[in-house]
Protein backbone atom coordinates (compact mmCIF):
# COMPACT_ATOMS: atom_id res chain seq x y z
CA UNK A 1 0.00 0.00 0.00
CA UNK A 2 1.71 3.28 -0.93
CA UNK A 3 0.46 5.29 1.60
CA UNK A 4 1.26 3.57 4.65
CA UNK A 5 4.38 4.63 6.04
CA UNK A 6 5.62 1.61 8.27
CA UNK A 7 7.75 -1.40 7.00
CA UNK A 8 6.85 -4.45 8.51
CA UNK A 9 9.45 -6.52 9.59
CA UNK A 10 10.30 -10.21 9.36
CA UNK A 11 10.30 -11.88 12.55
CA UNK A 12 8.85 -15.49 14.09
CA UNK A 13 6.29 -15.83 16.53
CA UNK A 14 5.76 -19.14 17.99
CA UNK A 15 2.19 -20.65 18.97
CA UNK A 16 1.26 -22.98 21.94
CA UNK A 17 -0.61 -25.26 21.01
CA UNK A 18 1.41 -26.28 17.92
CA UNK A 19 5.07 -25.97 19.27
CA UNK A 20 5.57 -24.36 15.98
CA UNK A 21 6.87 -21.03 14.51
CA UNK A 22 4.79 -19.30 11.64
CA UNK A 23 7.38 -16.97 9.58
CA UNK A 24 6.30 -14.38 7.27
CA UNK A 25 2.45 -14.44 7.63
CA UNK A 26 -0.42 -12.20 9.13
CA UNK A 27 -2.58 -14.81 9.73
CA UNK A 28 -2.76 -17.20 12.82
CA UNK A 29 -3.79 -21.03 11.90
CA UNK A 30 -6.67 -22.34 12.68
CA UNK A 31 -6.63 -23.78 16.43
CA UNK A 32 -3.94 -21.93 17.00
CA UNK A 33 -3.25 -19.74 20.21
CA UNK A 34 -0.90 -16.83 20.00
CA UNK A 35 1.27 -16.35 22.58
CA UNK A 36 2.36 -12.21 23.47
CA UNK A 37 5.86 -11.47 22.44
CA UNK A 38 5.62 -9.42 24.93
CA UNK A 39 4.30 -11.50 27.90
CA UNK A 40 3.46 -14.69 26.90
CA UNK A 41 -0.34 -13.96 27.38
CA UNK A 42 -2.91 -15.24 24.63
CA UNK A 43 -3.71 -12.91 22.12
CA UNK A 44 -6.76 -12.61 20.21
CA UNK A 45 -7.80 -10.83 17.35
CA UNK A 46 -9.76 -7.76 17.08
CA UNK A 47 -12.94 -9.44 15.48
CA UNK A 48 -13.30 -11.33 17.97
CA UNK A 49 -13.53 -8.85 20.58
CA UNK A 50 -17.17 -9.34 22.49
CA UNK A 51 -17.48 -7.90 25.99
CA UNK A 52 -18.32 -4.30 25.60
CA UNK A 53 -18.87 -4.35 21.66
CA UNK A 54 -22.57 -5.32 20.34
CA UNK A 55 -22.39 -8.52 18.02
CA UNK A 56 -20.44 -8.30 14.57
CA UNK A 57 -19.05 -4.84 15.66
CA UNK A 58 -15.83 -5.22 13.93
CA UNK A 59 -16.74 -7.00 11.06
CA UNK A 60 -19.40 -4.43 10.60
CA UNK A 61 -17.43 -1.79 10.07
CA UNK A 62 -15.31 -1.25 6.81
CA UNK A 63 -12.73 1.04 7.18
CA UNK A 64 -12.33 1.87 3.42
CA UNK A 65 -15.94 2.05 1.80
CA UNK A 66 -18.10 3.32 5.14
CA UNK A 67 -15.44 5.90 6.42
CA UNK A 68 -13.07 6.63 3.22
CA UNK A 69 -10.16 5.48 4.76
CA UNK A 70 -7.42 5.04 2.33
CA UNK A 71 -7.31 1.91 0.54
CA UNK A 72 -5.77 -0.77 2.69
CA UNK A 73 -6.29 0.52 6.16
CA UNK A 74 -9.10 -2.35 6.38
CA UNK A 75 -5.93 -4.48 7.77
CA UNK A 76 -6.84 -2.68 11.18
CA UNK A 77 -9.23 -5.32 12.08
CA UNK A 78 -6.69 -8.07 11.71
CA UNK A 79 -5.07 -6.21 14.25
CA UNK A 80 -4.16 -9.40 17.66
CA UNK A 81 -3.85 -8.34 20.70
CA UNK A 82 -3.12 -9.28 24.25
CA UNK A 83 -5.12 -9.42 26.81
CA UNK A 84 -3.14 -9.05 29.63
CA UNK A 85 -0.70 -6.15 28.62
CA UNK A 86 -2.50 -4.42 25.67
CA UNK A 87 0.28 -5.33 23.20
CA UNK A 88 -1.46 -4.73 19.47
CA UNK A 89 0.00 -5.68 16.01
CA UNK A 90 -1.12 -6.39 12.64
CA UNK A 91 0.89 -9.49 11.51
CA UNK A 92 2.59 -12.65 13.47
CA UNK A 93 5.97 -11.46 11.79
CA UNK A 94 6.32 -8.41 14.35
CA UNK A 95 9.27 -8.55 16.36
CA UNK A 96 9.21 -7.37 19.80
CA UNK A 97 12.56 -5.82 20.74
CA UNK A 98 13.66 -4.46 23.85
CA UNK A 99 12.29 -0.87 23.64
CA UNK A 100 9.14 -2.14 22.67
CA UNK A 101 8.63 -4.58 25.87
CA UNK A 102 9.58 -1.59 27.82
CA UNK A 103 7.00 0.82 26.21
CA UNK A 104 4.26 -1.36 26.48
CA UNK A 105 5.17 -1.62 30.22
CA UNK A 106 4.85 2.04 30.33
CA UNK A 107 2.60 3.77 32.65
CA UNK A 108 1.20 6.07 29.48
CA UNK A 109 0.74 2.62 27.94
CA UNK A 110 -0.59 0.60 30.68
CA UNK A 111 -3.08 3.62 31.30
CA UNK A 112 -4.31 3.71 28.12
CA UNK A 113 -4.94 0.04 27.84
CA UNK A 114 -6.53 -0.28 31.38
CA UNK A 115 -8.90 2.77 30.51
CA UNK A 116 -11.93 1.10 30.89
CA UNK A 117 -14.29 4.40 29.87
CA UNK A 118 -13.03 3.33 26.19
CA UNK A 119 -14.31 0.67 24.71
CA UNK A 120 -11.79 -2.44 24.70
CA UNK A 121 -11.97 -2.08 20.59
CA UNK A 122 -11.18 1.63 20.42
CA UNK A 123 -7.99 0.99 23.40
CA UNK A 124 -6.59 -1.61 21.19
CA UNK A 125 -6.34 0.90 18.36
CA UNK A 126 -5.09 3.22 20.85
CA UNK A 127 -2.63 0.82 22.27
CA UNK A 128 -1.68 0.59 18.18
CA UNK A 129 -1.43 3.72 17.49
CA UNK A 130 1.29 4.34 20.48
CA UNK A 131 3.47 1.35 19.19
CA UNK A 132 2.95 3.11 15.47
CA UNK A 133 4.36 6.72 16.95
CA UNK A 134 7.24 4.85 18.45
CA UNK A 135 8.57 3.72 14.92
CA UNK A 136 7.78 7.27 13.58
CA UNK A 137 4.89 6.14 12.01
CA UNK A 138 2.95 8.98 11.78
CA UNK A 139 0.09 8.41 9.38
CA UNK A 140 -0.26 4.74 10.74
CA UNK A 141 -0.51 6.35 14.07
CA UNK A 142 -3.34 8.61 13.10
CA UNK A 143 -5.83 6.41 11.38
CA UNK A 144 -5.05 3.81 14.25
CA UNK A 145 -6.45 6.48 16.72
CA UNK A 146 -9.13 7.72 14.37
CA UNK A 147 -10.49 4.09 13.76
CA UNK A 148 -10.76 4.21 17.41
CA UNK A 149 -12.75 7.04 17.17
CA UNK A 150 -14.75 5.26 14.38
CA UNK A 151 -15.84 2.09 17.12
CA UNK A 152 -16.73 4.70 19.77
CA UNK A 153 -19.31 6.39 16.67
CA UNK A 154 -20.55 2.94 16.16
CA UNK A 155 -21.33 2.44 20.48
CA UNK A 156 -22.97 6.06 20.01
CA UNK A 157 -20.25 7.35 22.91
CA UNK A 158 -19.76 10.55 21.65
CA UNK A 159 -17.49 11.83 24.90
CA UNK A 160 -14.94 8.91 24.14
CA UNK A 161 -15.67 9.76 20.33
CA UNK A 162 -14.46 13.50 20.36
CA UNK A 163 -11.08 12.76 23.18
CA UNK A 164 -10.03 9.76 20.52
CA UNK A 165 -10.48 12.55 17.63
CA UNK A 166 -8.33 14.54 19.90
CA UNK A 167 -5.69 11.78 19.60
CA UNK A 168 -5.81 11.60 15.97
CA UNK A 169 -5.57 15.20 15.39
CA UNK A 170 -2.63 15.26 17.57
CA UNK A 171 -1.19 12.42 15.07
CA UNK A 172 -2.23 14.30 11.77
CA UNK A 173 -0.09 17.89 13.21
CA UNK A 174 3.07 15.80 13.69
CA UNK A 175 2.50 13.81 10.26
CA UNK A 176 1.64 16.81 8.58
CA UNK A 177 5.02 18.79 10.66
CA UNK A 178 7.26 16.15 9.33
CA UNK A 179 5.49 15.86 5.72
CA UNK A 180 5.01 19.91 4.60
CA UNK A 181 5.03 19.01 0.60
CA UNK A 182 1.72 17.55 -0.39
CA UNK A 183 1.14 14.60 -2.88
CA UNK A 184 -2.97 13.69 -4.06
CA UNK A 185 -2.99 10.88 -1.51
CA UNK A 186 -1.97 13.56 1.49
CA UNK A 187 -4.40 16.20 0.02
CA UNK A 188 -7.18 13.12 0.99
CA UNK A 189 -5.71 12.57 4.41
CA UNK A 190 -5.91 16.70 4.97
CA UNK A 191 -9.99 16.24 4.05
CA UNK A 192 -10.02 13.67 7.18
CA UNK A 193 -7.77 15.82 9.20
CA UNK A 194 -10.16 18.79 9.00
CA UNK A 195 -13.28 16.59 9.48
CA UNK A 196 -11.19 15.02 12.51
CA UNK A 197 -10.72 18.40 14.00
CA UNK A 198 -14.36 19.83 13.08
CA UNK A 199 -15.95 16.76 14.91
CA UNK A 200 -13.53 17.36 17.79
CA UNK A 201 -13.97 20.79 18.28
CA UNK A 202 -10.96 22.08 17.25
CA UNK A 203 -12.82 24.46 14.56
CA UNK A 204 -9.92 27.08 14.80
CA UNK A 205 -7.30 24.40 13.36
CA UNK A 206 -10.12 23.29 10.92
CA UNK A 207 -10.13 26.29 9.70
CA UNK A 208 -6.92 27.08 9.14
CA UNK A 209 -6.32 23.66 7.18
CA UNK A 210 -9.47 24.52 4.96
CA UNK A 211 -7.64 27.67 3.87
CA UNK A 212 -4.38 25.69 2.93
CA UNK A 213 -6.91 22.98 0.49
CA UNK A 214 -8.29 26.03 -0.94
CA UNK A 215 -4.56 26.77 -1.83
CA UNK A 216 -3.72 23.26 -3.68
CA UNK A 217 -5.01 21.91 -7.17
CA UNK A 218 -8.19 20.20 -6.66
CA UNK A 219 -10.44 18.63 -8.88
CA UNK A 220 -14.46 19.19 -8.96
CA UNK A 221 -14.93 16.56 -6.22
CA UNK A 222 -12.23 17.86 -3.86
CA UNK A 223 -13.62 21.55 -4.56
CA UNK A 224 -17.23 20.57 -3.59
CA UNK A 225 -15.97 18.84 -0.68
CA UNK A 226 -14.04 21.56 0.33
CA UNK A 227 -17.16 24.33 0.10
CA UNK A 228 -19.29 21.40 2.49
CA UNK A 229 -16.53 21.62 4.82
CA UNK A 230 -16.14 25.85 4.89
CA UNK A 231 -19.97 25.89 5.12
CA UNK A 232 -20.14 23.75 8.10
CA UNK A 233 -17.42 25.86 9.73
CA UNK A 234 -18.74 28.68 8.95
CA UNK A 235 -16.02 29.57 6.42
CA UNK A 236 -16.25 31.22 3.23
CA UNK A 237 -16.40 34.10 1.42
CA UNK A 238 -19.01 33.21 -0.80
CA UNK A 239 -22.83 34.05 1.47
CA UNK A 240 -24.62 30.94 3.33
CA UNK A 241 -27.28 30.45 1.21
CA UNK A 242 -25.05 30.87 -1.95
CA UNK A 243 -23.13 28.34 -1.09
CA UNK A 244 -26.07 26.09 -0.61
CA UNK A 245 -27.38 27.37 -4.23
CA UNK A 246 -24.00 26.15 -5.91
CA UNK A 247 -23.67 22.94 -3.54
CA UNK A 248 -27.00 21.33 -4.73
CA UNK A 249 -26.43 22.91 -8.52
CA UNK A 250 -23.02 20.46 -8.10
CA UNK A 251 -25.48 17.79 -6.72
CA UNK A 252 -27.14 17.78 -9.63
Amino acid sequence: MQERNCQQQDATIGTRDTGITIKGTNQPLPGSVIACGVCQHPMKTARTIDSDSPADLSVGINLENDVGAPTGYGYLLSIIYCQKCGFATTALNHACPDDIRALVHSIPYQLQWSDESLPKLARVFLCKAILDLSRQQLCDAAYSALAAAWVCDELADKNAAIWCRKVTAEYFRRYFSNNPRLDSEQQRMLFHYVDVCHRAGLLQRARQLCRIIAQQQLDAGQQQHLTLLQMQLGQSDVPPQQQLTDLISDLT
